[in-house]
């Protein structure tokens, strides 16, 4: 923001410290935190002791996540 001739703060792009590339970054790395979440949870929730099934469903999980960010996280 910054004062015009009268002295009232105008909204300008230069004077905003955010970028889109920041809020990019952040929603990545969000989006990798819900991984890791959505992968620890369902190993403790449903396969805390089962070895295979376990590596299956992360497998699973990690390809449907990966698609998922592919599709709509991809740099346009």
């Amino acid at each position: 923001m910054f004062p015009d001739d009268n002295g009232a703060c105008r909204w300008s792009p230069e004077s905003q410290p955010y970028s889109w590339e920041m809020a990019r970054r952040t929603v990545v790395v969000l989006y990798v935190v819900l991984w890791v979440a959505v992968v620890v949870g369902v190993d403790f929730l449903f396969f805390r002791h089962r070895f295979w099934e376990r590596l299956m469903a992360n497998v699973g999980i990690a390809l449907v996540l990966a698609a998922f960010g592919l599709r709509f996280l991809k740099h346009p």
